[in-house]
């Protein structure tokens, strides 16, 4: 979970209305939940802005200790734009580790549609220049 604001509200971008949102598909689907990590008050779009939980997420993506990242929204990982969000992606893939969406759905990397739109997605950013 990422929020640049620190204040907490209502909205359905809060820290506590993404962390219920996001428990929803490891429940039905039936994974237990390793743990939750969350940048709140930084900034997904600054490449300088520290982000801790980031950091863990990516630390135990690396270390193998989890088999799907589950968040709220893309924009929630990061405001880098497609080519930032696919990198991330192709870093979790290469360690096989499944990326599910919970605004958009159509990012459920354990399912067929979802592998292929990162498919067409990866293949059309990783074309070399003509």
């Amino acid at each position: 979970m990422r929020r640049s604001k620190r204040r907490e509200d209502d909205s359905q971008a809060s820290p506590v209305a993404q962390r219920e949102r996001c428990a929803s598909p490891v429940a039905s689907k039936g994974w237990s939940g390793a743990g939750h990590f969350e940048d709140v008050g930084k900034s997904g779009w600054d490449p300088s802005t520290h982000r801790p939980g980031f950091e863990e997420t990516m630390t135990a993506v690396r270390g193998g200790h989890v088999d799907a990242v589950v968040v709220f929204s893309p924009s929630r990982l990061t405001r880098r734009g497609a080519l930032g969000a696919v990198r991330i992606i192709e870093e979790l893939e290469a360690h096989g580790v499944r990326l599910v969406g919970v605004e958009e759905p159509y990012l459920d990397m354990s399912t067929p549609v979802g592998v292929g739109i990162l498919a067409i997605i990866t293949a059309r950013h990783s074309r070399s220049p003509t």
